[in-house]
């Protein structure tokens, strides 16, 4: 009994309630036993004894003795957790003869009842809270007092402080009875017991309610090392709910105090001990989800149902959330949209935020809103994260992102390094960043310009245009079936895609031949002749199956977590083989063909295999991914490889001349000219032929002058 007494000096300052003694010897009675030592408490081996202890509260309370004590966290935190580390010191003085009575740390490590933030009120002063959201802002660490010997000026006599919540005070009076001095009294500040402290905020998940404004806490550590912990990541805090003066000078005389959280622990998401788990319910279902026919366009088809058509784009976003399997190396796909006002490109974006297990929007923002963002607060330099970081291990969706301006740049790290790096006087530090990037942008002129690249129709930099993985172009193209799908999205009429754009007359016929089970098995395989927007709307009117959001995003996330599929030998050849075209056809191409265009196939290949959790990669994902880049960007660079004899009649694979891109031109133009005998052409027989060839190029002297200007 003499341990337990030193004990409860240590960490009860005295002699508790019997209810707590009580509950001492019930928790000592219950932890010594081996098997409910192994079974509650975690511990890392450390020299000469552990130090440092992780006790499983929601096993203990679900398996553990049924007293009322045990029950007494929420309400009771500093009695429970003061008789807890009371009984697991006196376990371990038991089982290590080499323990001292030096104090030991004790954490929660299971914690089930999560507190929205907003539910921290009054009410809930120094109760137990458990709270999960992102880290904003970390300050730095700095030493506080907890309690310094003073000098009495008169007597010389030693008096010791406690200082409450690190704040400093003087003595009230001197410690010796005869001594009358109540006010020279000198600091031994060599006698000062000093504990770490340092703050953290977290932010609540911008996916939790949209429409609101995320509410953000205040988590203070005394005495806990938040090293692991970087601004960006998402967290688990748990603690005391503790009431604070507040800062601002005009309320410093009044009764107004702030709340913040008093941490007991904090575990990050990526930490192996404490991720996400799945229940085996649903695992399973999870699983016989995988093994529906055609489920990843049964995905797409369920995608942002508000938006008629654009499959390609659809499949694309859901490639980009999945991701690919390479741990070593970067493995997010990046996603570019590109398209005229009013097609639904925010709707898109928004749609794959919605779905992803951690996503944040926003629309054309400063590089510190970006990236980090340099703060200094009562003489402490402080980090806060902005949205890539936010989104670390998510996506962050980026609308107008040619807004940007210089600010574009900021991105370029992150999209391949996948860190961020911040460079200051005196302060450099590189933070991990693997956030995925979906962006959406508007052409430079309003609507896009055929008769111009790539480049010269966006404002966005060659450097972070070459980091997209899938870059597509949409153009506003005048369609009856989307008037119709919009007439009765406003009406109320909520149909999925078969019912909606489905003849009345084919589709009786289908149900009739339905009844009679005459209808005959689909292909599900692409053709060679057709084209992957073909492919997805053949196939999708088939995919009729319907999937909540909540189902979707759940299935997504498990498969980008526990699925990592490999390529085929077959799906190397052909990836190889579309990367080896692409690279023999770049000549007169937009955007130089690089390892990254065959680094990206491999991620889109990967990421359709995770679509299906499979484990091998086959050929038919390879053709599909393939098929799905030849629409992107690639298929201005691809599909409009024509052989100069169809251009002298000013037509290619069925495209007029004058609808080719500006490049294209230019080089269909000089190669009609090689053909003319003369040495010097006359400017009114170049306009002649131009005029044959159907170009449209704007100002011909300006384009005559660019060709002279390139020899």
């Amino acid at each position: 009994m003499e341990k337990r007494d030193q004990l409860k000096q240590i960490y009860l300052g005295g002699e508790p309630a019997k209810d707590i003694s009580d509950g001492i010897e019930m928790l000592y009675n219950h932890l010594k036993t081996a098997s409910n030592f192994t079974n509650y408490v975690y511990f890392k081996p450390s020299f000469p004894y552990p130090k440092v202890y992780h006790f499983n509260y929601s096993r203990y309370v679900s398996e553990g003795p049924t007293e009322p004590f045990s029950h007494t966290l929420r309400h009771r935190p500093d009695e429970f957790l003061g008789a807890l580390k009371v009984a697991l010191h006196q376990v371990v003085l038991d089982k290590f003869p080499q323990a001292d009575f030096s104090p030991i740390q004790v954490s929660i490590s299971r914690y089930d009842v999560v507190t929205p933030m907003d539910s921290i009120r009054s009410a809930q002063i120094n109760k137990f809270a458990c709270v999960t959201g992102n880290v904003t802002k970390i300050t730095s660490k700095r030493a506080h007092a907890q309690s310094m010997d003073f000098v009495c000026l008169k007597c010389k006599s030693f008096t010791k402080v406690e200082f409450l919540e690190g704040k400093y005070e003087l003595p009230k009076k001197c410690s010796n009875s005869e001594c009358l001095n109540t006010r020279a009294f000198t600091p031994l500040r060599e006698s000062a017991e000093c504990v770490d402290r340092q703050r953290i905020k977290v932010q609540e998940s911008s996916t939790i309610d949209q429409g609101k404004v995320p509410l953000s806490l205040d988590c203070e550590a005394w005495g806990l090392n938040l090293s692991d912990i970087c601004i960006g990541d998402s967290v688990t805090v748990m603690g005391i709910v503790r009431p604070e003066i507040s800062n601002q000078t005009k309320f410093k005389h009044t009764g107004l105090y702030g709340l913040y959280l008093e941490i007991v622990s904090i575990y990050a998401a990526n930490d192996a001990e404490h991720q996400d788990e799945y229940s085996p319910n649903e695992i399973n279902h999870i699983e016989e989800l995988s093994k529906t026919k055609n489920i990843f366009h049964v995905l797409v088809n369920n995608m942002c149902n508000l938006i008629y058509g654009h499959e390609k784009v659809k499949a694309g976003l859901l490639l980009s959330l999945l991701g690919g399997s390479d741990l070593d190396s970067r493995d997010t796909v990046h996603v570019l949209v590109v398209g005229d006002p009013g097609i639904g490109k925010t709707q898109l974006i928004r749609a794959a935020v919605n779905l992803s297990s951690k996503g944040t929007y926003i629309s054309a923002t400063t590089k510190s809103g970006l990236t980090v963002g340099m703060t200094r607060e009562n003489g402490q330099q402080t980090m806060q994260a902005g949205a890539l970081l936010m989104a670390d291990g998510g996506v962050c969706a980026i609308d107008e992102f040619d807004k940007l301006g210089k600010d574009q740049e900021a991105v370029c790290e992150v999209m391949e390094q996948q860190t961020i790096s911040i460079a200051k006087t005196g302060l450099y530090s590189s933070f991990p960043a693997k956030t995925t990037i979906i962006a959406a942008t508007n052409p430079k002129e309003g609507n896009y310009n055929q008769g111009k690249s790539i480049q010269e129709n966006l404002k966005i930099n060659t450097a972070v245009l070459d980091r997209f993985d899938l870059i597509f172009l949409l153009l506003d193209q005048h369609v009856e079936d989307i008037a119709k799908h919009v007439l009765d999205l406003r009406i109320g009429q909520k149909r999925n895609y078969s019912q909606a754009f489905a003849d009345p007359i084919e589709a009786y016929i289908k149900k009739s031949c339905s009844q009679y089970s005459c209808t005959q098995r689909a292909n599900d395989s692409i053709n060679e002749n057709e084209t992957f927007t073909e492919f997805m709307k053949r196939v999708c009117q088939t995919a009729s199956m319907e999937l909540p959001p909540e189902t979707i995003k759940k299935y997504l996330s498990y498969a980008k977590k526990h699925c990592k599929p490999k390529l085929s030998n077959e799906a190397i050849e052909l990836i190889q083989e579309f990367y080896m075209f692409l690279r023999k056809d770049s000549s007169c191409s937009y955007l130089a063909v690089s390892t990254r265009q065959l680094e990206s196939l491999k991620r889109l290949t990967e990421a359709r295999a995770k679509a299906e959790l499979r484990d091998l990669a086959t050929p038919h994902d390879a053709i599909e991914v393939i098929k799905l880049y030849q629409e992107t960007i690639f298929e201005l660079q691809v599909k409009e490889s024509f052989s100069f004899q169809q251009s002298k009649k000013g037509k290619t694979n069925g495209k007029t001349l004058g609808e080719m891109s500006l490049p294209k031109q230019r080089e269909a133009f000089k190669e009609r000219l090689r053909e003319e005998t003369e040495d010097l052409i006359s400017f009114p027989r170049l306009r002649e032929v131009a005029k044959e060839l159907g170009l449209k190029v704007g100002d011909f002297s300006d384009f005559i002058e660019g060709l002279n200007m390139q020899g």
